[in-house]
């Protein structure tokens, strides 16, 4: 994923070329753009339960 500003705003852009998309199947786009404001906290959340040692299966609930 690379950081992209985009209309003032910060965007995290995942691209996959066609032949990558094509040889595996996959129904995926072949760019992804997500707002950071909408993925901070879920990231920032899964990194403080992965880096305190909390055991996977509690927070796979």
């Amino acid at each position: 994923m690379v950081g992209n500003p985009n209309h003032g705003r910060l965007y995290y852009r995942c691209l996959a070329t066609r032949d990558f998309i094509r040889q595996r199947q996959i129904s995926q786009p072949p760019a992804l753009y997500l707002r950071e404001d909408a993925i901070i906290r879920p990231v920032d959340e899964f990194l403080r339960k992965e880096l305190t040692g909390r055991p996977r299966q509690e927070f796979r609930q």
